[in-house]
């Protein structure tokens, strides 16, 4: 099925000026690549507005897509409406939208743009009859881009920043602050990762050896695990330790070696998905204190919030501290 088929044809879906509507798509789909998201709802939304981009681009009227043709688009197999709505789930991508809508409004108010897209459902389908999902044209409202009205005092609005020039250490591994998984630097990472569990390992079964076919004075078991176990240290501390909270979290703050701003401010580093590429990329999450002005800076949650970031302000940082969603980019109030 393409977009020229019959069945995809008088259906409007969108009224407004074509340049107007055009330019909102634009900063959709930008906005949709610096989510960096593989999830099912970007994927279905990255769909939809290439759909539409491509349909203003030819001067073709903005036209409904069906279901089918969505799930087709993604690399599925259809097999029926009800195979299609279902595998469509769009509640899913509703809600994905939804949480992250603010941030498209702040997107779209800094370029000087009045509007923004809306993804809707069209119609209900039926048997022998697709469901039908386009977009309606939203006007910004004043809170909306959050620019014109502070935010509440018990809510924080993070902004990310990617750093492109890491510390020298960090040059040779993350050049322009990027590592892809799959390459000879990720390759690295993962060794020096299972060279550091082997060598614990080794000088577990060294200690074994020693006391179970002797008796090894005091001086050789230090001799031992002096050196050895400093070296494992280190590097649990810097790297395995960071590695496997990131893997996990998706985000964690970069271990001190790869610290990308200054002794002071620590950076994150955070995996991104696309499909089957894996990066990590060096970050900087930051807001205005919503009680002071001052600027929020992420940092460990400990030890009253266990393996959380939590936004500490620079002015007040026991005090005046917030939560932090890497997804929604806001944070609660947490004291």
């Amino acid at each position: 099925m393409s977009l020229n088929d019959p069945q995809l044809q008088h259906l409007p879906t969108i009224a407004g000026n074509t340049e107007t509507i055009l330019a909102a798509a634009r900063v959709f789909r930008d906005w949709l690549t610096s989510l960096r998201s593989d999830e099912h709802p970007a994927r279905v939304l990255t769909v939809m507005v290439d759909a539409l981009i491509g349909q203003l681009v030819k001067g073709q009227e903005p036209e409904a897509l069906e279901g089918a043709w969505i799930v087709e688009r993604l690399g599925k197999r259809v097999d029926g409406e009800r195979s299609a709505s279902s595998q469509m789930a769009w509640a899913r991508v509703e809600v994905f939208f939804r949480s992250r809508r603010t941030n498209l409004c702040q997107t779209a108010a800094s370029q000087m743009l009045g509007f923004v897209l809306q993804p809707s459902k069209i119609s209900v389908g039926k048997r022998g009859v697709s469901s039908t999902y386009g977009w309606s044209l939203d006007a910004l409202q004043p809170d909306d881009s959050l620019l014109t009205e502070a935010p509440p005092l018990d809510e924080a609005h993070y902004a990310r920043y990617a750093d492109e020039s890491p510390s020298w250490l960090a040059r040779p591994l993350f050049p322009g602050g990027v590592m892809h998984v799959r390459s000879w630097r990720g390759v690295l990472v993962f060794v020096t990762i299972i060279a550091a569990v082997l060598l614990a390992l080794l000088i577990i079964w060294g200690v074994t050896f020693l006391i179970s076919y002797g008796k090894p004075s005091t001086a050789e078991l230090v001799s031992l695990l002096l050196w050895p176990g400093v070296v494992v240290f280190f590097l649990w501390q810097v790297l395995v330790r960071p590695a496997l909270i990131l893997v996990d979290d998706r985000i964690a703050m970069a271990p001190s070696t790869v610290n990308l701003l200054s002794i002071s401010v620590d950076g994150q580093w955070e995996l991104f998905r696309e499909g089957k590429q894996r990066w990590i990329q060096l970050v900087r999450y930051t807001a205005a204190c919503p009680q002071c002005g001052a600027t929020l800076n992420l940092s460990r949650g400990e030890p009253d919030w266990v393996r959380r970031l939590v936004g500490r302000c620079t002015e007040s940082p026991r005090e005046h501290v917030y939560s932090f969603d890497r997804v929604t980019l806001r944070g609660k109030r947490l004291r």
